[in-house]
């Protein structure tokens, strides 16, 4: 599989990391994801996320990949040039990093939405 194709398939999991993990765990589920210095590290803590994600998860949510899809990364990430996987490794806490600016940017927007329709409320 190309290095393209797993980074897309990252970019899913990054993303379900973002929006489905929170609370206390996730600071310290974040801080060994970025400290991950051998594969199995970096895999186990990805892993860690996902079941901590799932936990999260009301009814029937599902981590946006399929079973081949996981398969093919855990196959690069064993199999391929440690500087690809590092490179890989290294995107994914950038794009960690820019969805939770996005999420702040939401949360930002949604609390001046509201402080606007109370200072509407109390001009009426």
């Amino acid at each position: 599989m190309e290095k393209g194709q797993v980074k897309q398939i990252c970019q899913k999991i990054v993303r379900f990391i973002v929006y489905s993990c929170e609370g206390e765990q996730y600071p310290v589920l974040m801080e060994s994801f970025r400290d991950a210095k051998t594969r199995k590290e970096w895999l186990d803590a990805i892993h860690l996320f996902i079941d901590y994600g799932m936990s999260q998860k009301r009814g029937d949510a599902r981590l946006p990949i399929t079973q081949q899809e996981w398969d093919d990364v855990w196959r690069f990430v064993h199999q391929a040039n440690i500087v690809d996987v590092r490179d890989l490794h290294i995107a994914m806490i950038k794009v960690i990093a820019n969805l939770e600016l996005e999420k702040i940017y939401e949360l930002e927007q949604y609390v001046s939405d509201i402080l606007l329709e109370l200072e509407a409320e109390e001009g009426r």
